[in-house]
């Protein structure tokens, strides 16, 4: 099964997209990916800032497609990405939650 992660991180976020980046990365590799196991693999795809800035973290022509989430992020009005992340990412924890607790799937 796949799913999409959401991070909220405290980020410095004046720093130029390069350094941003790599900060946000490494945020990630300290305090997530240690709670992830063999089971939790990831990929770090998009950033958004609360002022609405995006940068893409994987590369173009990523082979499984992974560099279109930029795509579909950059689309949003940049005064309402952060809004839509926040909710996006809501969404995603209600799902997830709703799978645990159907029995007929943790069955399956």
């Amino acid at each position: 099964m796949h799913a999409i992660y959401s991070f909220l991180m405290e980020l410095p976020v004046k720093l130029c997209s390069k350094d941003l980046k790599k900060e946000a990365v490494s945020q990630f590799e300290t305090q997530y990916a240690p709670l992830c196991d063999e089971n939790n693999w990831y990929h770090e795809t998009a950033l958004v800032t609360r002022t609405g800035r995006v940068l893409q973290l994987c590369s173009n022509g990523d082979w499984r497609g992974r560099d279109s989430w930029y795509g579909l992020i950059r689309k949003v009005e940049p005064q309402k990405r952060w809004d839509w992340m926040w909710k996006l990412a809501l969404e995603c924890v209600a799902f997830l939650c709703a799978m645990a607790h159907n029995v007929a799937y943790v069955e399956k």
